[in-house]
């Protein structure tokens, strides 16, 4: 079966089975058109009994192409692609096995949280209205948030 004919079988199946929303379904065909393309320009891979030779190492190499221009995040969701495109071939007994699985996923950076320097915070706090009744709330807000150490969305939660 050509590989062209399998991903939009792939890409219908998101749509009518799953119900998937048009921008998922559009971003799992960007992302699987230009990894087929590359199959096809680098390996030569143009059907499903091609794409059933792969090797882990052929996704890998892939990744590890995209790494200097994509984030991470982006690198995660293109793997996801990927694997469940195999998985739905290996379903359908298209291809024998699902190379996809053995693949880890990229480990995401996780950032520090930004805080203020005192001076930014002690002008936070001392920049509200006292005289208005907003004033006043918000200032209380601030020393909240401040001598608590709390995260905006934790004192709004």
């Amino acid at each position: 079966m050509e590989l062209t004919h399998a991903l939009n079988e792939f890409l219908s199946d998101l749509q009518t089975r799953k119900n998937f929303s048009p921008h998922s379904i559009r971003a799992y065909r960007i992302d699987l058109e230009n990894w087929t393309l590359v199959l096809k320009q680098k390996q030569d891979v143009t059907t499903t009994q091609l794409l059933a030779q792969l090797e882990p190492q052929n996704i890998r190499n892939y990744l590890s192409g995209l790494m200097d221009t994509h984030e991470r995040t982006s690198l995660c969701r293109r793997l996801s692609a990927i694997r469940s495109f195999l998985k739905f071939l290996k379903n359908r007994e298209w291809i024998d096995r699902d190379v996809g699985s053995l693949i880890p996923t990229p480990k995401s950076r996780k950032s520090l949280p930004q805080f203020l320097k005192i001076e930014e915070a002690t002008e936070l706090v001392e920049a509200p209205d006292l005289t208005l009744k907003s004033g006043r709330r918000d200032r209380a807000l601030f020393e909240v948030l401040y001598g608590a150490g709390l995260r905006v969305s934790e004192a709004v939660g």
